[in-house]
């Protein structure tokens, strides 16, 4: 499982102004699915390669309020990380 938290929810002078004044950002926390898959391989005794692969399911909904006027968009993405390492063990 994946629980994502957006934090500084604040609209920007540039967004005030394209927006028509001030405006109130509302986007609550994502929790979704998420998952791992990756391998090991020993290279020596000592040595080894390691890889894997992770992604997660985030969603939320956008609610913005600028001056009683009320905007919502469904946000949803896949963030994914590739990680390749090697290792040493003694």
């Amino acid at each position: 499982m994946n629980y994502t938290r957006f934090y500084s929810r604040q609209s920007t002078a540039a967004g005030d102004a394209v927006s028509g004044g001030p405006t109130s950002i509302s986007l609550p926390a994502s929790v979704g699915v998420a998952g791992t898959v990756g391998l090991s391989y020993s290279i020596t005794e000592h040595w080894n390669l390691h890889a894997s692969y992770s992604i997660a399911d985030v969603h939320s909904q956008l609610t913005t309020t600028t001056a009683g006027v009320e905007r919502t968009a469904h946000i949803s993405f896949w963030p994914a990380a590739l990680v390749i390492s090697a290792g040493f063990t003694f």
